[in-house]
């Protein structure tokens, strides 16, 4: 696994831009970045933090393509990209430690009533699943019951 470049002191934009290799401030610079598409060396870089399942951020074969051809994310997968990133910069901030939060965010537990434990990992990719792992996060931070 390759280094992480979380940083306690720094926010969660400045987090996930380091991770993007990107310079990230706001919500703005985020809009503006997935709108054009991220770059795929993004893509590949997350992919060497988490080991992405096939298919979390787009289809296997796509994202083979884009990497063949150097081609930029689409606009939904480069949601995707950041909802997972943004998800790990918030429970780095919580453990202190990437490589708990990496650990975090690969353990399956029951997150969903009625459904076998999944992984943060795998819940962040969408919008609702990263609001409730954000809410996840938030819990835990503050002490209440999950």
């Amino acid at each position: 696994m390759n280094a992480v470049t979380i940083e306690a002191g720094l926010g969660i934009f400045e987090n996930v831009g380091r991770v993007l290799g990107m310079r990230v401030r706001s919500e703005e610079d985020i809009l503006q970045a997935t709108s054009r598409g991220l770059p795929v060396r993004a893509y590949n870089k997350a992919d060497k933090i988490f080991g992405f399942p096939a298919g979390l951020i787009g289809s296997a074969t796509t994202i083979r393509r884009r990497q063949e051809n150097n081609a930029p994310l689409s606009r939904a997968e480069s949601e995707a990209l950041v909802r997972v990133l943004r998800v790990f910069a918030e429970a780095a901030q919580l453990y202190g430690d990437d490589a708990k939060a990496i650990a975090w965010m690969k353990r399956p537990a029951k997150y969903l009533d009625g459904r076998p434990p999944v992984s943060p990992l795998a819940l962040s990719a969408t919008d609702s699943g990263a609001r409730l792992m954000e809410a996840q996060i938030t819990k835990t931070a503050y002490g209440m019951p999950g």
